[in-house]
């Protein structure tokens, strides 16, 4: 019986050994992951007040333009710049037509 208990006893010693070493891995790499988190996190609230001070500069630089009209270009008559245009290209084969079409893309 004696030996029975010895030999129950021995290998119960090398079962919690063994679980010992395994939760002692298990911590370490716990460890690792929260070292590795922390890393991460800084690393993410450095990117985060990189991005909120770029924000404000963006905003910064928007905020004069914010207020200011939008330019309208003023174009000449049609007929005008077909008269110049053949003035100029005396062979041009554009006629009112191509012009006003040309002044309603620019005018978009």
């Amino acid at each position: 019986m004696q030996e029975a208990y010895d030999s129950l006893l021995q290998s119960s010693t090398r079962v919690t050994n063994k679980l010992k070493e395994e939760l002692q891995e298990v911590r370490s790499q716990l460890e690792r992951e929260r070292v590795s988190s922390d890393e991460l996190r800084q690393e993410l609230d450095d990117r985060d007040g990189t991005c909120a001070e770029l924000r404000s500069q963006l905003a910064l630089a928007v905020e004069p333009n914010k207020n200011s009209a939008p330019t309208v270009a003023e174009f000449p008559e049609a007929a005008d710049l077909l008269n110049r245009l053949q003035a100029q290209r005396k062979k041009s084969r554009a006629d009112l037509v191509d012009i006003e079409a040309v002044l309603e893309i620019l005018s978009t």
